[in-house]
């Protein structure tokens, strides 16, 4: 009895440890949640696909970490088969890189497993790219040499690797020679050295040949005879030699204007003006892409920071509440184009007492005089309601003003913090700072946090649809809305298919995209969608409609006839082909199907009249890279679109073609991994296989524990007999 007795305890504690080992979790596995994501590669500036997986009607949280290190955080929640596919907006996609994503459930204290997706630069700015001489002055003597350094970025200056870059001279007497090879390397940069025997002043083109992209920057070069045989010329040689390198980095520029500068101001009073580029016509120049820098009289006064003109000013930019003068008197600000010093012009006005607050002290008053606004940040808000944090000094009685108007007063702490909650606030623009005043002097003030209240979702000014009416069935049709700026997504809705609309780059309120119209004829009603940039969305029924007519090219005689449910999808347009070392980038514009496209395929070969190989993505994404192929090796491409119901295209996409680079070796020569989906490959999803992993090392802890339980339980059995 004893020994029955002795066995059943055994039993029930080798039951009791086999389940706590079993349900046990350590608190440093990050992977226990349920929720798993993964992603493809994509392109900078363009949206990226995120596929999440977890139970049934989960809450969940995807973390996404970029390349430099800021986390996005996107909420959801999965549908009935425990998954949903979400997008990461294009302006969180701007820098090239790795970023790293995770996902949990709500509750949930840790992430799951971290998996990894690559952003790709876009194509090759040809205004963002860079252009630098070592010197601007060379003797003709065939030995004295210079370097021209070019750097090749994207628009969103990103650095492109394994382009092939050529320089071209004005002079054919110049020699031209690369350092290295005529392929950037992956900080984007190429060099040569440039000489010549023959004097005179060269202009040198800069073509990226991979891209087929001419650079707006030209290098001017000016090669001099020997010094003895410019004595005879008179003045001052090297001043003239600047002045003409100078002008040449700005050839249609002739000054910079002030615009929206009183000729008064008032002390303390934050300024707002703009800045543009204007030609010897004094009309704007668009193409302005030089930096600038600021100089005042008024030593104390607050100042821009020196700003590099970008495409999207076009000539002109705005610096908000940006300047503020303390000084009392007449004073001056100046702008002077860094590149081109000549380039410079002066703005007199006169500084009297501030209305609200008498004479500042000549000290200045600034954040550094300890008085600082913490939060908000400057930017756009949909609060209208606002929390003004910030420090000063302790026990003080704190100002908030908006522009010149008084919001009201707090007091500061102890510890110097103080919190002011404003009262509504209205939409537009606000410039918010702090000051501490002695009766009607202010003694101290802030930095100024310039925002912009918006808590109105976006609108749509005007809509205009290509052609204007009896559109024939199945055939494209453009669809232009004018709205506001800066949107974050905007999109149409036509016969319960959504279809993205793009930004036009020349006006930020235009959002334009090409629709396939419905195959049946009739009236169809379109909805828009919008999303602005701080999250404010609407969606717009009936905006207007289409009528589509039969045409030509409609493919069947009866609205009615069960051809149209097996119409398979249109024909794959706008394929374009981009090559690196190994592997080949395609775009190309959405297929349209009545049931939808389910993905792609993609037909590739060296021989143009034999595609052998075969590629299939694994969604409707109008993105894919096809890796693994040789360097130095032109390929052929052909994509056709499969719909839901597995149906092919009638016809092939027209043929593209990129040729791979051929490597250089050493640092320029790096392969980039085939970190993305491939067929029969899958991408960054968690391990799944059971010979390694926490549960793995239970196990075997387990079967460990019960052997030696199991040797001395018979020992033991042994000794009761």
């Amino acid at each position: 009895m004893k020994f029955y007795a002795k066995k059943g305890i055994l039993v029930v504690m080798l039951a009791m440890i086999t389940a706590f080992l079993w349900n046990f979790k350590p608190n440093s596995v990050s992977a226990d949640s349920d929720i798993s994501v993964s992603a493809i590669d994509t392109i900078a500036g363009y949206s990226a696909l995120l596929k999440v997986h977890g139970r049934p009607y989960s809450d969940f949280e995807v973390r996404v970490e970029k390349p430099d290190k800021n986390i996005v955080s996107i909420p959801g929640t999965t549908n009935k088969n425990g998954e949903i596919d979400l997008d990461l907006y294009s302006f969180h996609t701007k820098i090239a890189g790795i970023y790293k994503i995770s996902g949990r459930e709500s509750g949930s204290e840790n992430f799951g497993t971290t998996n990894t997706f690559e952003v790709y630069p876009d194509e090759v700015s040809n205004t963002r790219s860079n252009i630098s001489l070592s010197t601007m002055t060379l003797q003709a003597n065939s030995y004295d040499y210079g370097q021209l350094k070019v750097i090749l970025m994207d628009s969103y200056n990103n650095l492109i690797e394994g382009h092939e870059v050529q320089v071209i001279s004005s002079r054919t007497e110049d020699s031209i020679k690369p350092v290295n090879s005529t392929i950037t390397n992956k900080r984007g940069e190429v060099q040569f050295t440039v000489f010549s025997s023959t004097p005179g002043i060269s202009y040198f083109i800069i073509q990226d040949l991979t891209s087929n992209i001419t650079l707006e920057q030209r290098a001017q070069i000016v090669f001099l005879s020997p010094l003895d045989n410019l004595k005879s010329i008179g003045g001052d040689f090297d001043l003239k030699i600047q002045s003409a390198s100078a002008q040449s980095a700005n050839t249609t520029v002739a000054t910079l204007q002030f615009e929206d500068l009183p000729s008064e101001v008032t002390i303390d009073k934050p300024l707002t003006f703009t800045i543009q580029a204007i030609d010897k016509n004094k009309q704007v120049v668009n193409n302005y892409l030089s930096e600038v820098h600021f100089h005042s009289s008024d030593i104390n006064a607050t100042l821009p920071e020196d700003y590099l003109f970008n495409e999207s000013d076009r000539g002109e930019h705005t610096f908000s509440a940006a300047l503020k003068f303390v000084t009392k008197g007449s004073q001056s600000i100046t702008v002077t184009d860094i590149n081109n010093p000549e380039i410079k012009t002066e703005w007199k006005l006169n500084v009297t007492n501030s209305n609200l607050a008498g004479s500042a002290p000549n000290s200045g008053s600034n954040e550094s005089s300890g008085l600082k606004i913490i939060s908000p940040s400057a930017g756009t808000t949909r609060e209208n309601i606002l929390t003004i944090e910030g420090q000063g000094p302790a026990l003080s009685t704190i100002s908030i003003f908006d522009f010149e108007s008084l919001l009201g007063t707090t007091t500061t702490d102890s510890d110097g913090k103080f919190s002011f909650k404003t009262s509504l606030l209205p939409d537009g623009s606000h410039q918010l700072f702090a000051a501490i005043k002695d009766g009607n002097t202010v003694i101290q003030s802030s930095n100024t946090v310039s925002l912009k209240v918006d808590t109105n979702a976006p609108t749509i000014d005007s809509v205009e649809i290509i052609p204007d009416s009896d559109i024939p069935a199945n055939t494209n049709f453009e669809l232009k809305i004018f709205t506001e700026g800066n949107l974050s997504k905007a999109s149409a809705i036509i016969n319960n298919q959504s279809y993205p609309m793009s930004n036009d780059s020349e006006n930020s309120g235009l959002y334009m995209a090409k629709i396939l119209s419905p195959s049946i004829a009739g009236n169809y009603p379109i909805d828009i969608a919008l999303v602005d940039e701080i999250g404010n969305d609407t969606l717009f029924k009936n905006v207007t409609n289409i009528i589509t007519v039969e045409g030509e090219d409609f493919r069947s005689s009866s609205p009615n006839s069960n051809d149209l449910e097996n119409l398979p999808p249109s024909k794959v347009t706008g394929v374009k082909a981009g090559a690196d070392f190994t592997r080949v980038t395609l775009n190309w514009e959405n297929s349209f199907d009545n049931k939808g496209i389910r993905n792609y395929r993609i037909y590739y070969g060296t021989d143009n009249d034999d595609l052998n190989n075969i590629a299939n993505t694994f969604d409707d994404s109008t993105t894919w890279f096809v890796p693994n192929l040789k360097e130095n090796t032109e390929y052929f491409f052909e994509i056709t679109a499969i719909d839901t119901d597995f149906a092919e295209s009638a016809e092939r996409s027209e043929t593209v073609s990129a040729k791979t680079k051929k490597s250089v070796g050493g640092d320029d020569s790096e392969i980039l991994d085939d970190n993305f989906y491939t067929e029969n490959r899958t991408y960054n999803t968690p391990d799944e296989n059971p010979d390694t992993g926490t549960k793995t090392n239970i196990l075997i802890l387990m079967t460990i524990l019960f052997t030696n339980m199991y040797v001395l339980a018979r020992v033991g059995m042994r000794k009761w007999k």
